[in-house]
């Protein structure tokens, strides 16, 4: 079983979808799925006095312009374990640019997390949690030299819309895109 190739998206993303956590919150250690092997490792250690303001991870059957899944960060009351399976739904999408080339996060909602479960859009957030969740994406590779800025935030239905192209995109590449 590989988590990125091998968990259905489903066809009802409008409701929910899974999202695979690879960076729990409060992490300060960045762990990233391995494309061929499907197993965990350290991506990196923060450089920045930082840490994830939610758990972090994957959407499976889609493929980003980086050659990865599509990124979500999973809001939630508590760190998620890496490699679990969340069902979560998309609130919106944060504009990003990093390194030069765009990467755009999901910003979605753990939907068994009765706190978040309701929420619909990240409009219906604190605009300090918002607040946190830009800059921790404008800051934790600085140290690094690595530029990344943000372009605020886009609705649920934009967020939705990504989730599809980018795995219409994966099913024309598919489980071959790291092989070789």
């Amino acid at each position: 079983m590989h988590a990125w190739h091998d968990i259905p998206l489903g066809s009802s993303i409008e409701a929910s979808f899974p999202a695979v956590i690879e960076t729990p919150r409060d992490s300060r250690v960045q762990y990233a799925l391995e494309p061929v092997t499907g197993l965990l490792r350290v991506k990196r250690m923060l450089f920045s006095a930082v840490q994830y303001p939610a758990n972090y991870g994957f959407v499976p059957g889609t493929l980003a312009d980086d050659d990865e899944p599509l990124d979500v960060l999973v809001l939630g009351q508590h760190p998620i374990h890496p490699l679990s399976i969340v069902r979560v739904r998309a609130i919106g999408v944060l504009r990003m640019t990093q390194g030069g080339a765009r990467d755009d996060k999901v910003l979605a909602v753990h939907l068994d997390d009765p706190v978040f479960a309701e929420v619909r859009s990240w409009k219906e957030l604190r605009a300090h949690q918002l607040a946190e969740v830009e800059r921790f994406f404008r800051d934790y590779r600085a140290l690094e030299r690595v530029e990344a800025t943000t372009d605020g935030f886009a609705t649920a239905d934009e967020a939705k819309a990504l989730i599809r192209a980018l795995a219409t995109r994966y099913e024309r590449r598919g489980r071959d895109v790291h092989a070789g």
